[in-house]
């Protein structure tokens, strides 16, 4: 088994998977510090880099959160100033945005919108209470229950949607900007093989590979 002289590769947590065979894991170790690795996995050899974070990686992922929470703020102002709670703006989207012509159900809302069944069905009754959707039988299944807009909830979801689109055109450059990957150019790292760590600098390492191996495609 390949790792790092720290932790073997089997205890990290897998991030991603390319089709390439680029393979970005991360764990905590001894000392409790994150380490995050990404190599090539082959069918006779594992190559990994141990990438130490620097300080311009924890800066731009806090630019990349303050971005967000803004976005979502003023998302929350536009829901108000509609006459919305930010709970019904999402509720409306999420029904206006599930791919069944036939609405969701109120389970499907409920993953959607990441709440507990019954707090679902609270936040639907109100919307329904407020006239902004409607509950309707299945006509292949009586027993379940799908949701639909009113005209009022349509209209009023399509006010929303439109400004946020525009909100989102002004964002996208800042948010690319406080996002841009890849971390192991811009970070020391380590290459690691057979379980035995050979300092390098990244971007700049060229690794022994085991005699009858192959380099990754």
């Amino acid at each position: 088994m390949v790792g790092s002289t720290e932790t073997p590769l089997a205890e990290c947590s897998e991030r991603s998977h390319d089709p390439t065979g680029l393979k970005v894991s991360s764990w905590i170790d001894a000392s409790g510090h994150r380490r995050v690795a990404e190599g090539f996995a082959s069918r006779d050899a594992v190559i990994v880099w141990v990438v130490e974070l620097d300080d311009d990686v924890y800066a731009r992922l806090l630019a990349l959160r303050v971005s967000l929470r803004r976005f979502e703020h003023w998302s929350a102002q536009q829901a108000q100033g509609a006459g919305l709670t930010p709970a019904q703006h999402q509720l409306l989207l999420a029904i206006r945005g599930h791919g069944d012509p036939r609405g969701p159900t109120i389970g499907e809302l409920a993953e959607y919108l990441l709440l507990q069944h019954h707090s679902a069905v609270g936040l639907i009754d109100r919307a329904e209470a407020a006239g902004l959707i409607a509950r309707k039988r299945a006509e292949e299944d009586r027993r379940v229950v799908r949701l639909t807009l009113t005209k009022a909830g349509a209209q009023l979801l399509h006010g929303l949607s439109a400004a946020h689109l525009e909100e989102l055109t002004r964002l996208t450059p800042h948010l690319s900007g406080a996002w841009d990957p890849p971390l192991a150019t811009r970070a020391r790292a380590d290459s690691v093989e057979s379980g035995h760590g050979q300092a390098h600098q990244a971007g700049t390492v060229s690794p022994r590979r085991r005699k009858g191996t192959r380099p990754p495609p």
